[in-house]
């Protein structure tokens, strides 16, 4: 899946970091966009095709060129931030569904190793 991440920064245009949740002490998957580079943060404790659609669905943000969620951290209040990323849990959200709908898609093609392999 790193490779596959990779290719996705190249074919992109800008980097793209893998890391770990654990490495910053919580759980869960996400992107950040930089300004000159991008990082997927993936949930290392889902095992097995859980892990994998989690990784593919954040992969699928990026593919698919979504907005996602913008803030500037010195003005925008933690309670604001929190108010936004929950907006996005579920499927409500029409990008949520394209990125779901794309990990599923490339997940019955990405059978093998897990995110971290």
């Amino acid at each position: 899946m790193a490779v596959l991440a990779a290719r996705i920064g190249d074919w992109r245009g800008r980097r793209l970091h893998v890391a770990p949740a654990s490495k910053f002490g919580w759980s869960g998957h996400l992107v950040v966009r930089g300004a000159r580079a991008d990082m997927l943060v993936y949930d290392d404790s889902a095992t097995g095709l859980y892990g994998r659609h989690g990784f593919l669905h954040e992969l699928g943000h990026l593919v698919l060129d979504h907005d996602g969620v913008t803030f500037d951290p010195a003005t925008t209040a933690a309670a604001d931030v929190a108010r936004r990323l929950a907006d996005r849990i579920g499927y409500a959200n029409q990008e949520e569904r394209d990125a779901e709908l794309w990990a599923t898609l490339v997940g019955l093609d990405t059978i093998g190793p897990s995110p971290g392999d």
